[in-house]
């Protein structure tokens, strides 16, 4: 990086402290820059989960009906709870007290997509 390059990033970190700081409106256009970014992270999520569909079509179908399952309803846990959380961010639902068992709907619904593919690769005789 040159000197210039690291002059300009000092001066943006500055304006966004004092910002950050001094006006509360900052943490509100935090919340919402937040919130965008889970609903990309959402439709990203949905775009290569696709994607890895289209390649694994056939392996999917080929599941027992109990992986096929848990693999979708972890899914829809996933998506449920990015998308409750990107919800709040815009101040349009507050969690309060479901923060915590949201994140645990999300790696519980993580571990079902994991637990689903790799169990439809274990051989069994």
């Amino acid at each position: 990086m040159t000197k210039e390059s690291v002059r300009g990033l000092l001066i943006v970190v500055g304006i966004a402290l004092i910002a950050t700081v001094f006006f509360s409106v900052s943490t509100r256009i935090f919340d919402i820059l937040l919130g965008t970014i889970s609903l990309i992270f959402i439709v990203l999520m949905w775009y290569f989960g696709y994607a890895w569909y289209r390649s694994n079509r056939m392996t999917i179908s080929l599941m027992p009906d109990r992986q096929r399952q848990a693999l979708y309803a972890g899914m829809g846990a996933v998506t449920v709870a990015a998308a409750a959380y990107s919800l709040a961010q815009f101040g349009l639902v507050s969690l309060g007290g479901f923060t915590l068992p949201l994140v645990l709907i999300a790696l519980a619904g993580g571990f079902a997509m994991v637990w689903a593919w790799e169990e439809s690769k274990r051989y069994h005789l």
